[in-house]
């Protein structure tokens, strides 16, 4: 598989599967398909932003900061203060994500939409 069968992915709430997925579930399915690495769920966040962005902060045990994004390293955005949203880089600059009513979609972590949202890139340590 390559990063292309992930592009148009439906956006689906607490999703975990190629039939639809959230932005972490999107990250869940790279990680399983492209690296075999299976790593927790977390599909019950549900709509609640707090919950959903505690989660996000609570699984960064598992990953390591780093300063320059490699592949298959996540990135994680902040909205309104709370770390909500996060995709996966596919090279130096551009990243894969699925969020809110979108299918999923490859961007440029340099486009006036994200840069000033990023959080960190950290990259899994498990």
């Amino acid at each position: 598989m390559t990063w292309d069968d992930y592009i148009g992915i439906p956006y689906l709430r607490a999703g975990r599967s190629s039939a639809g997925c959230d932005c972490y579930g999107l990250v869940w399915l790279l990680f399983r398909d492209l690296r075999g690495i299976v790593m927790p769920r977390y599909d019950n966040a549900g709509d609640d932003r707090a919950v959903h962005s505690a989660m996000i902060v609570e699984n960064r045990k598992n990953w390591l900061e780093v300063a320059v994004p490699n592949v298959f390293d996540v990135v994680c955005f902040r909205f309104n203060r709370l770390v909500t949203h996060m995709g996966m880089m596919i090279d130096e600059t551009r990243f894969l994500h699925s969020w809110g009513v979108l299918d999923s979609v490859c961007e440029d972590i340099n486009h006036i939409c994200w840069r000033h949202r990023v959080d960190g890139f950290f990259r899994y340590q498990g």
